[in-house]
């Protein structure tokens, strides 16, 4: 952790004495680019529920518990553009009045310690030799009975490269915070669309 907070820093100061960008790798599908799917008049809805990790799947993580209501917002939004359910919730009171549950999980890895080694190289030559670092992110969209258990699932996996160098100074309009978001939404929308693809979600009445 404190590698990648020694990297946050040298992130930041390097943004702001030389260029800094950010590009999708779009490792997975575009869900814009997907043939259209047979859904139903009646859609399904949803309670979602959303949890953020720092670390790789099956592996130790740490959650971050204060990046919930970004995700709950960036979460709605992928849905409501996605048109795949006809309503969602991310109340808890009302998780009972739901059919489906479904929970989103989002980690955040990649090599950091090598990352603020380049980061750091960038910073001594002042922008002039570009460094670059990579952020995966893998999604994993979960239904759940109403017991917690996992009935289904889809998991997606992605990435951002940002990059850092005098060179990037005319693209710094590509900021971190968008690619990042786009990438994240993409994979929810994908994840929802296996679920209502698959038949798994029942359809609200």
């Amino acid at each position: 952790m404190i590698k990648s907070y020694v990297f946050a820093v040298l992130l930041g100061v390097m943004a702001l004495t030389s260029g800094c960008a950010s590009f999708q790798n779009m490792e997975t599908a575009r869900f814009a680019e997907q043939p259209p799917i047979a859904v139903s008049a009646a859609k399904p809805a949803a309670f979602v529920e959303t949890r953020f990790f720092m670390g790789e799947p099956d592996k130790a993580v740490v959650e971050w518990l204060h990046m919930k209501e970004k995700l709950h917002a960036l979460t709605t939004s992928a849905i409501e553009e996605s048109g795949l359910l006809s309503e969602l919730s991310m109340n808890e009171e009302e998780k009972g009045n739901f059919s489906n549950r479904i929970r989103v999980d989002v980690y955040n890895h990649g090599d950091q310690g090598a990352a603020a080694v380049f980061g750091f190289i960038s910073g001594l030559t002042l922008g002039v030799i570009p460094a670059a670092a990579t952020d995966n992110y893998t999604v994993k969209v979960v239904l759940l009975d109403r017991e917690g258990k996992e009935l289904k699932s889809s998991t997606s996996k992605d990435s951002v490269t940002t990059w850092i160098g005098l060179i990037f100074i005319p693209m710094a309009g590509n900021t971190p915070e968008i690619a990042v978001t786009e990438t994240i939404k993409n994979q929810i929308k994908l994840g929802f669309r296996d679920l209502v693809d698959g038949g798994t979600l029942i359809a609200a009445k």
